[in-house]
């Protein structure tokens, strides 16, 4: 499991070291969450579950790549993954912003911070 360094960073609310975008992409999948407030009750179970799911597996994906990274096949599958995720995380965006659910701006910078 590790030497407790990374848990104990964690619990300190810092960032564990090497770690690489793991924390980046957890605010990101916060920033996704606080913006599915705004969205209209009919789309609460379709198109926010949709960019709940993609957003949670960017951060689930690179934690797994993370913990495989001794294993370079295992660990440049799980990093595909992620970036799969994030792509359809950012096609539910711009379908968000195009229904005017979300504003240009906020997807904007949503979206970048998935990339």
């Amino acid at each position: 499991m590790g030497d407790g360094r990374e848990e104990q960073e964690r619990e300190a609310g810092e960032e564990p070291s090497g770690a690489g975008g793991l924390w980046h992409g957890v605010r990101c999948g916060h920033a996704h969450l606080r913006a599915h407030r705004a969205f209209p009750r009919e789309e609460r179970y379709s198109l926010t579950d949709q960019m709940r799911r993609s957003s949670r597996s960017v951060c689930a994906n690179l934690a797994e790549a993370w913990r495989k990274r001794r294993y370079e096949a295992a660990f440049l599958l799980k990093l595909n993954d992620a970036e799969a995720e994030a792509t359809e995380t950012q096609t539910w965006l711009e379908f968000a912003v195009k229904s005017g659910y979300l504003a240009p701006e906020a997807g904007r910078d949503l979206y970048q911070a998935t990339i």
